[in-house]
């Protein structure tokens, strides 16, 4: 499970933060998002952080909205203690 990898991860840090990001690379296809967000979804419950999501980059356009926000757009509105 990916989930359960990356909180180890997580756990291994021994840090504290404020919120966690889950960015992926973007894709034109919505399957890439879907997993992304299954995995967030997955996540939430195993660590104490709220967790966000995002890509690295995405086409252009409305057809393209279910990527969700750029990571260049969301790091700014994160607590300064984001990971």
């Amino acid at each position: 499970e990916v989930a359960g990898v990356l909180r180890d991860r997580i756990q291994e840090q021994g840090g504290t933060w404020d919120t966690l990001v889950l960015c992926d690379h973007g894709s034109p296809n919505q399957r890439v998002t879907a997993v992304r967000e299954a995995v967030a979804a997955q996540l939430r419950p195993l660590v104490a952080p709220p967790v966000n999501t995002c890509c690295m980059e995405r086409r252009e356009g409305p057809g393209y909205d279910f990527n969700g926000p750029l990571l260049e757009t969301l790091l700014p509105d994160q607590p300064p203690n984001a990971r």
